[in-house]
């Protein structure tokens, strides 16, 4: 066993990524990345049982490129016999229906696939290529970007899906460097290829890579190292805060003005989240010096800092008019009856249309912005709104209903507006659809479904949740 292989063994020991006789979904692009990834968990596998299947998901943006990289792993699994699941997208196309952009389209699609093709493979656990440079990077891009504690931590070893909670990404190649990964792949004759658009200087991965770091290395320091152990204090920093802002929660006879700096943030930004609300810094602190004073946080809506650290909402139309004509336009109920039809609420366009059960509808591609449902289970008329305190909902796949809002924590999403994400209520009031979450696994298409629901939706300018 070489000394790759007994570093990555001894990593999912320790941190218990992989028990024995686990089925694992390996996400691989064709990259020395995954493809180092692959062949070091295929040595592995045969001592830990493990069973392996391959996911590649082609995102159809370079051309005969793209299509070099689906053929080299459609081969490598080929020849070492190992099951392959291949997945593909016009992410190009995509993204010009949308404000996000390329890279979080891309992101957005890569995902579903891989959370969809564990559920279907019976895989708990999806691994992917992601090492130490990654991480290196990823520090400055949240540098330049703004971040607190968690996010410049960077990349766990473990984390939930951001498209499904119930499938967990585990990443064994984080202590890994780039060095030797490529080390590894020439001495195994280990077959890969090399994204051109790791060229590209207009993405800014791209010219911290290409520019920032070698100019730091080349001024003497040890930028790598150095991050990478700031990353692991940040982490170990931000979990501690975390928990004693949880303690704190349960003796609410403390005075919350007498806190440590850090447990005010952290208990503000746990409270906007909760509130639907992106915690950025200057809402944070504007909270936490103002107590009593009103913050605009979204359309017709208000946050306020009590004495005692919770927040409170007010309605902005409200204040104008005694009707409640505020809270009314946060909500609106359409009707599913006609076959098909259209409608705008808030920031989002819908489209929608009621289809008899038929092979070339259910095998439409999924899309970010399509999905398909029981129409007889949602039902004749439903409700759009915004999140709730006390939503729950069930994603595909998940055994019973969560919290929403435990869900939008678990899927990081650091930079949302959690009050744009729009949601739909079924006729009896069950959540079977939330913008950037996965269907409800109680109104999905099942071998008894006899119409389908086709739902559609375009967005314009609003904030997206960021995977991790």
């Amino acid at each position: 066993m070489s000394d790759l292989a007994k570093q990555v063994l001894q990593q999912i020991r320790t941190r218990h990524l992989l028990p024995d006789g686990a089925r694992v979904l390996v996400a691989v692009s064709g990259g020395p990345d995954s493809m180092a990834l692959l062949h070091l968990l295929q040595r592995l596998a045969v001592s830990k049982s493990w069973n392996l299947t391959v996911a590649h998901f082609n995102h159809q943006l370079r051309g005969r490129e793209s299509q070099q990289d689906e053929e080299l792993v459609r081969d490598y699994s080929r020849q070492n016999r190992i099951h392959a699941v291949f997945g593909s997208a016009d992410v190009a196309k995509l993204k010009a229906k949308c404000a996000n952009s390329i890279e979080m389209v891309a992101r957005g699609l890569r995902h579903e696939f891989l959370a969809r093709v564990a559920i279907e493979s019976d895989c708990e656990t999806v691994a992917t290529g992601h090492h130490s440079d990654d991480q290196v990077e990823l520090f400055f891009i949240r540098l330049i970007r703004g971040a607190g504690t968690e996010g410049l931590s960077g990349m766990s070893w473990m984390s939930p899906s951001p498209a499904n909670p119930g499938v967990r990404l585990i990443r064994p190649l984080l202590g890994t460097s780039r060095v030797e990964i490529l080390d590894y792949i020439k001495k195994h004759r280990v077959d890969h290829h090399h994204d051109s658009s790791n060229q590209d200087t207009k993405m800014l991965r791209n010219r911290i890579r290409r520019s920032l770091l070698p100019r730091l290395r080349s001024a003497g320091f040890d930028i790598r190292q150095q991050v990478l152990e700031t990353c692991d204090i940040l982490a170990s920093d931000s979990a501690f805060i975390a928990d004693c802002a949880r303690n704190w929660k349960n003796t609410p006879d403390c005075n919350f003005d007498a806190l440590h700096t850090a447990l005010q943030r952290s208990l503000l930004k746990d409270e906007l989240i909760e509130a639907g609300v992106s915690p950025s810094f200057r809402k944070i602190e504007f909270l936490r010096m103002n107590p009593g004073k009103r913050l605009a946080v979204a359309r017709n809506k208000k946050l306020a800092r009590t004495r005692e650290g919770q927040l409170t909402t007010s309605s902005i139309d409200n204040e104008a008019s005694p009707s409640n004509a505020g809270l009314e336009a946060m909500q609106t109920l359409v009707a599913i009856t006609p076959n098909e039809g259209s409608l705008r609420f808030g920031a989002v366009t819908f489209r929608w249309r009621v289809v008899p059960k038929m092979t070339n509808i259910l095998s439409l591609p999924r899309t970010p912005h399509l999905e398909m449902f029981d129409a007889d289970a949602v039902g004749v008329q439903i409700k759009l709104r915004y999140w709730r305190p006390g939503d729950r909902f069930q994603p595909i796949g998940l055994q019973k209903a969560s919290k929403l809002q435990d869900l939008f924590t678990n899927a990081k999403w650091g930079r949302s507006q959690r009050h744009n994400a729009v949601l739909a209520e079924s006729h009896e009031g069950a959540l079977f659809w939330v913008q950037g979450m996965r269907i409800s696994e109680i109104f999905k298409i099942t071998p008894t479904t006899k119409r389908v629901l086709v739902w559609e939706w375009d967005t314009t300018g609003q904030d997206q949740p960021e995977a991790p």
